[in-house]
């Protein structure tokens, strides 16, 4: 690399050596540049020489080109010194050779979600600033994945004598900057302005999950959407069903999108809200964002996941980054009739442990996502099995993994031992591995209807005791929390007089307004080429994203507009040790390899439970126990997302 110096003053524009004195005083500045200056293999879009702030004295070449932006080498400090070589504050100057170290950074556009442009504090300073907002990954010494971090660099402009002039070349460079980190396409410069965005509603329920979804909206939330210059209309939701109720009336033309600031049951008050609409069709299609607030935010999970971000640490910071750089996704939907009314969901539904879990956990929700772990093991400790008949129309061939006896299961190498037994005996010789035909019924016990079954287990008592004893060692107290919502310095804001949280929100019913021809009448029996089984189950769950939780990698092979269901089931017959197994498999998608863990891709299903006193949820809410039947909706929802990320 050739170090080549030059002195600018004004136009003039001279080569430069060190000891060099036909270029010296206060008006001239020294550049350093690489060659001609170029970044090779891409087009240059902008090119100006200018300051970093704070350094007003260091001159940088800075080059734009369609992926990033670039600083090149900087050029040659001024700083005063005395007849000695010392230091001093003489008029007379040395020249120092910038720390070739100091070289600001090239920034990826892929990271940038804003730029401003700004003033300086004094009156009679004629530069004007613009300042670049950058969220880079970076890995902490010993981390073994990365995570974002806040940057900022910001520029100083002061080619021209007029804070106006130098307003114009500062404003002109965020036009090009907010562009390319939009991905937009850049065409006549000298007439093209910044889109006109609309604004998005955001709902943030500050009873959800720990209590803090308000505290990180104002803390993590809010200054990104500031540096990104989102304008928005902010709601602190007051009561169960708040935002269902906007929902059905609101003229959403006003709105690019809505944001969520809580748990997955605000955005089922959401989703339900846009369907009992007139206009529902059209009205389902306003983008949905999520940002974690809640105890599971399973769709934040699936979002991060699809695109590649972390959901571990710094988990709002990733969210809201995806809400800025998001792209427009189709998302699908399930149309669910329960005992009583007609429901539509984004996420799952379940029976059995996983329900009971998350149903089950909710006293602990103060502990956050952990209930989630210890309600697990203490429902495996105290396991329930529940009979129940279901049917579904399967879009692949269904292959049954456990038949009528338990067949041998070697465990493949390198596979944890506690998803397989041990390897037992064929009572029925070699069981060959047989296609159930669409039309036939599985049934390995008797038709007699069962109450749930307790297994006995002198655990879960105390297990009990010290959970208790942990809530009460809590520090933030329930009546403490019962606060009133400050004004949040925003575009607009409701002020929220009163705490409530999602497991309160209320089901009525809606219209039955979506066709949905797969589903049979709830009073007749499923078609001839559904798959119909009865049996004792420990699980049933029927997922459509991804994860249900930061560590539920329930359907890996799902996408969000992949037009199925994922319907998943676990037969009676499987130990403790296999359940704790399927557990800890559940982290990284494992579980579908183990053969207690059956698997199949669906258009819809039917389940009819046959032990009375169980529980369904749908979504993480407790809906009607009783028969219950759903079909997929293809990409009937939208969605903020970054797919193709991971």
């Amino acid at each position: 690399m050739s170090r080549n110096f030059y002195a600018v003053n004004g136009d003039t524009c001279i080569p430069f050596e060190a000891g060099d004195n036909k270029a010296s005083g206060d008006d001239w500045k020294y550049v350093r540049n690489n060659s001609d200056g170029n970044v090779v293999g891409q087009n240059i879009i902008l090119e100006d020489n200018f300051s970093v702030f704070p350094k007003k004295k260091v001159l940088y070449k800075v080059t734009v080109t369609e992926q990033s932006l670039t600083c090149s080498v900087p050029l040659i400090e001024l700083l005063p010194y005395d007849s000695n070589g010392k230091g001093s504050n003489s008029n007379a100057t040395r020249r120092s050779r910038p720390s070739y170290s100091s070289v600001p950074p090239q920034i990826e556009f892929k990271d940038v979600i804003g730029c401003h442009v700004m003033k300086g504090k004094d009156s009679d300073d004629k530069s004007a600033y613009f300042c670049i907002y950058h969220y880079p990954h970076k890995k902490k010494m010993l981390a073994k994945k990365s995570s974002r971090r806040r940057h900022t660099m910001t520029f100083l402009v002061n080619q021209a004598n007029t804070y106006e002039e130098n307003n114009v070349i500062a404003e002109h460079w965020k036009k090009i900057i907010v562009c390319l980190s939009k991905g937009l396409e850049i065409h006549n410069l000298s007439s093209w302005n910044l889109p006109q965005n609309k604004k998005y509603l955001i709902f943030v329920n500050p009873f959800s999950g720990t209590r803090k979804a308000l505290t990180m909206y104002k803390e993590t939330v809010a200054p990104i959407l500031s540096e990104a210059e989102v304008c928005y209309d902010l709601v602190v939701t007051d009561y169960p069903n708040h935002a269902r109720d906007m929902m059905t009336t609101l003229d959403l033309t006003v709105y690019k999108g809505i944001i969520i600031v809580s748990g997955d049951g605000l955005i089922f008050e959401v989703l339900n809200g846009l369907m009992m609409r007139n206009d529902w069709e059209e009205a389902v299609k306003i983008p949905i964002g999520a940002i974690p607030g809640g105890s599971g935010n399973a769709l934040c999970c699936a979002i991060n996941h699809a695109a590649g971000e972390p959901f571990l640490e710094n988990w709002a910071l990733h969210s809201a980054y995806i809400l800025i750089k998001h792209q427009i996704v189709p998302m699908d939907l399930v149309a669910i009739d329960t005992a009583k009314r007609r429901i539509y969901s984004f996420l799952s539904i379940s029976w059995g442990i996983m329900a009971d879990v998350d149903i089950e956990s909710e006293k602990y929700r103060r502990l956050g996502p952990v209930r989630f772990t210890i309600g697990g093991l203490t429902r495996i400790f105290n396991l329930r099995t529940y009979r129940g008949r279901l049917s579904f129309l399967p879009i692949d061939e269904y292959v049954p993994r456990r038949p009528q006896s338990r067949a041998k299961n070697r465990r493949p190498p390198g596979r944890s031992a506690s998803m397989y037994e041990p390897e037992l005996e064929d009572l029925g010789g070699n069981e060959q591995r047989r296609t159930m035909s669409s039309s036939e019924t599985f049934s390995t016990f008797d038709d007699q209807q069962r109450k749930i079954t307790h297994s006995d287990s002198i655990l879960d008592d105390s297990i009990q005791a010290a959970l208790d004893e942990q809530l009460m060692n809590l520090s933030v107290s329930l009546d403490d929390s019962k606060t009133q919502v400050e004004d949040i310095n925003c575009n607009n804001s409701l002020k929220s007089n009163e705490f409530h949280d999602d497991s309160d929100m209320i089901l009525e019913s809606y219209a039955e307004t979506v066709p949905t021809p797969l589903l049979p009448a709830r009073d007749q029996e499923p078609p001839s080429n559904w798959v119909k089984i009865e049996d004792d189950f420990v699980m049933v769950l029927a997922a459509y994203q991804t994860h249900l939780g930061k560590d539920v990698f329930a359907a890996p092979g799902c996408k969000f507009d992949d037009g199925c269901i994922h319907l998943s089931f676990v037969r009676k017959g499987a130990s403790r040790g296999v359940l704790f197994g399927l557990m800890s498999a559940l982290e990284t998608g494992a579980q579908l390899e183990s053969p207690y863990y059956e698997s199949v891709r669906v258009s819809a299903f039917r389940l009819e439970p046959l032990t009375p006193g169980g529980i369904i949820a749908v979504d993480g809410e407790v809906v009607d126990y009783g028969t219950i039947q759903a079909q997929i909706l293809p990409s009937a929802a939208r969605l903020m997302a970054i797919p193709g990320g991971n």
